[in-house]
């Protein structure tokens, strides 16, 4: 770990309780982020179901859909042109509800600034449920294997699974079941398989309570099946951790192979795969720079990195804000 973390400028796209007026209140947990062709954000929020577009240009956020039978929404991802997959389900502070989760597509293609010379109407955000889960417990992240149309890769935190979903046949099966995967039995709450993204035909993991665990898994890009063994990464932390000792939530892999953590303490963490090496890049267990990170994804100019917080609910010893949508310039690292 870098025993002085780089300084780095902050540019603050938005927070719910100041920047905009948007009706959240204090204790809003935005809990990940896709980022749409046209440079918007779109962010899923735990213990609500709601979809939120976040425009970094103009400061402001739009909700785009609430699910109904639901209390939150988790991980999103792009698996058609401006087609998202997102996790739906029901959660308590304890855990996932099990038999409450489903996966649902929100289909944004039509959805566009209405024409000003015409005054015609937006049409409408189309979402549809994909499918129910019955064994699913906390589905939370989810990736869009590139070459594989229609599937989606989901992480059940709660049994430290991760399923395979066709959304054009509409079923699911176990994509892999490994030791690596499960909760830490001794840790609250009962988490395991936490954050997915993909990087050259390798599906890259985080455990939240193993130490933190950082692996990946080869698979086939057509058919989206596992092709060849796990590899552990990292299965230790050097960097601070918080009360709550979180030690990774979501996370995102840049172009060089590193990958960019949010640890759900508060703090952004860089690890590189090749040197093996932990970069705490800001947030120490006192400081306020960023309070509760629980995701990051970049731009499409792969510079600007985006971190998602959630106003340090997961460890409130300082206080709770709201939560935040932040970027970062990566280039000035």
């Amino acid at each position: 770990m870098s025993s002085n973390p780089a300084t780095v400028t902050w540019v603050w796209i938005e927070t719910y309780k100041n920047a905009i007026n948007v009706p959240f209140p204090n204790e809003t947990w935005v809990e990940n982020i896709a980022v749409r062709s046209n440079g918007k954000l779109l962010v899923t929020l735990l213990f609500r179901p709601e979809v939120w577009q976040i425009d970094p240009i103009e400061h402001s956020a739009k909700l785009i859909y609430s699910f109904p039978d639901a209390n939150c929404t988790l991980g999103i991802a792009e698996y058609a042109p401006d087609v998202f997959g997102i996790n739906v389900g029901n959660s308590t502070p304890a855990g996932g509800v099990p038999g409450s989760w489903s996966v649902w597509s929100l289909d944004l293609s039509q959805w566009r600034h209405p024409n000003p010379l015409t005054h015609k109407p937006r049409p409408a955000v189309t979402a549809r449920k994909v499918l129910g889960i019955p064994a699913a417990t906390f589905l939370n992240g989810l990736v869009a294997p590139p070459l594989a149309p229609g599937v989606l890769l989901s992480a059940d935190s709660g049994a430290g699974v991760i399923y395979r979903i066709d959304t054009k046949r509409g079923d699911w099966a176990n994509f892999l079941d490994d030791p690596t995967l499960k909760p830490n039995a001794s840790a609250v709450p009962l988490l395991g398989v936490n954050g997915l993204q993909i990087r050259d035909n390798y599906l890259y993991y985080d455990n939240t309570f193993q130490a933190p665990l950082l692996a990946r898994v080869r698979f086939h890009p057509i058919t989206a099946k596992v092709s060849g063994p796990v590899e552990v990464l990292f299965d230790t932390h050097t960097y601070p951790l918080n009360g709550n000792n979180g030690q990774a939530d979501d996370f995102t892999v840049d172009k060089k192979g590193d990958v960019w953590l949010a640890t759900a303490s508060s703090s952004l963490v860089k690890l590189d795969l090749r040197t093996k090496q932990q970069i705490l890049i800001v947030g120490e267990p006192s400081s306020f720079a960023l309070v509760g990170s629980t995701a990051t994804k970049f731009a499409r100019n792969e510079k600007t990195l985006y971190i998602t917080t959630n106003g340090g609910i997961s460890d409130p010893a300082n206080g709770v804000e709201g939560g935040k949508v932040l970027s970062l310039d990566t280039s000035l690292l």
